[in-house]
């Protein structure tokens, strides 16, 4: 399975799961990643973090780090259920 997400919505609108990555519209601007049927959890929640960077110049290569980033958990305990 795969996660097909708009790049340019937010929140969780217009994310889709898509059984076969053939009947995925390639006109549109998506990110598209593979499902990960067994994700690492925190106390039973997914998890992701973020981490603030800037780039300045690719050569030579100049990037900064943002000292303080964000770890987002899930409300609800992780299950392999998945609503179509």
């Amino acid at each position: 399975m795969w996660i097909l997400k708009p790049a340019n919505a937010c929140q969780g609108r217009g994310i889709q799961i898509v059984d076969d990555i053939n009947d995925i519209n390639v006109d549109d601007t998506s990110v598209i990643c593979k499902y990960i049927t067994n994700p690492l959890l925190i106390n039973g929640h997914k998890f992701d973090l973020r981490i603030y960077v800037l780039v300045t110049s690719y050569e030579p290569m100049r990037v900064y780090v943002f000292q303080e980033g964000l770890a987002r958990f899930a409300s609800e305990t992780y299950t392999q259920k998945i609503n179509k």
